[in-house]
């Protein structure tokens, strides 16, 4: 179990999450605490949501959520939406392991033809 899992059942703690509304990058957004006072059904999440189809957008709509344990929170359909459940976890939009990766092979091979 995570320790944010365990924070969020602990009377008196809270997830800590980037805020703002309407979207902004996370250097300008608010840090807000999320599910002090919820039952033990329900856990709060960080989440970030961005247009879809963007590619890795600065400025991202940044909030928290309350939501049934194992559940998504709602997401707009012409958004993406990514939730996490660590303090701050809604930075900015990850890239994933894969991609980053890819970017390493390619540099390499770039590298090799080119020399």
């Amino acid at each position: 179990m995570s320790s944010s899992l365990i924070r969020a059942q602990i009377p008196g703690t809270a997830l800590e999450c980037y805020s703002c509304d309407p979207a902004c990058e996370a250097s300008k957004a608010q840090k807000k605490e999320c599910g002090k006072t919820i039952g033990s059904s329900h856990e709060a999440v960080c989440t970030t949501e961005f247009p879809a189809g963007k590619d890795m957008p600065k400025e991202a709509i940044r909030k928290c959520a309350i939501v049934v344990k194992g559940q998504k929170p709602p997401c707009n359909a012409d958004y993406e939406c990514k939730s996490c459940n660590s303090d701050l976890c809604n930075a900015a939009p990850s890239v994933g392991g894969s991609a980053a990766m890819l970017g390493v092979v390619a540099a390499f091979f770039m590298v090799k033809l080119f020399y």
